[in-house]
């Protein structure tokens, strides 16, 4: 299948988090990705001596990905993390839209992962690409949004949000876009839903 991202998640050693770069990626792809960005979970869990690592390989538009490619990839990368749980994905770009910030230095990578109930995936997709993320994407501080399909892993949905700061979130602008009439219709129908803060350090 073609693909626009290689979504690289492990949890991870804090020191091996900060060796990933370019290089690291082109050893376990065996090519250089068109573009990349690593980020890294700002609060692990209590006790935990891992940090979450979201490493995104964007990939040339004409490079396909199969099943045996990606499996190949995951082994890779999971040995690299030391982490028998770590997983590739492929990811489907669904929409995106530039923020307000245009140009403007990322600091943080908000990230909401989701399923939907049965029955509710048009109608969360609709709310999510025609008034949510453009939304968030229209409040100061926000530099970009986009939201793929995760199509190897659950949950499904993956949107995520480049912001200048974690603060950007606590705005007013901010919290009335996820307070309209209709993101509280779609929430109560999210299930399997992760939200990860995670500070950028290699771009």
């Amino acid at each position: 299948m073609r693909t626009n991202v290689l979504l690289f998640k492990a949890r991870i050693k804090p020191a091996l988090a900060k060796m990933l770069n370019e290089s690291s990626l082109q050893t376990l792809m065996g090519a250089a990705p068109a573009g990349y960005r690593i980020a890294i979970e700002i609060k692990p869990a209590e006790g935990s001596k891992r940090v979450l690592c979201y490493a995104y390989a964007r990939l040339d538009e004409s490079i396909k990905i199969g099943k045996k490619l990606r499996s190949t990839y995951e082994k890779a990368w999971q040995k690299f993390c030391h982490d028998k749980k770590a997983t590739v994905s492929r990811l489907e770009r669904v929409i995106e839209f530039t923020g307000a910030s245009r140009g403007e230095q990322v600091n943080a990578h908000y990230v909401v992962e989701t399923d939907t109930d049965k029955g509710w995936s048009k109608e969360v997709s609709a709310w999510y690409d025609t008034e949510h993320m453009l939304g968030l994407a229209a409040v100061p501080g926000t530099v970009h949004a986009v939201r793929f399909i995760n199509v190897d892993h659950a949950p499904r949905s993956v949107a995520c949000y480049e912001l200048k700061e974690v603060s950007v979130m606590g705005s007013d602008p901010w919290l009335a876009v996820r307070a309209s009439d209709w993101s509280n219709r779609c929430r109560p129908h999210f299930r399997n839903t992760l939200r990860t803060m995670l500070s950028v350090f290699s771009d």
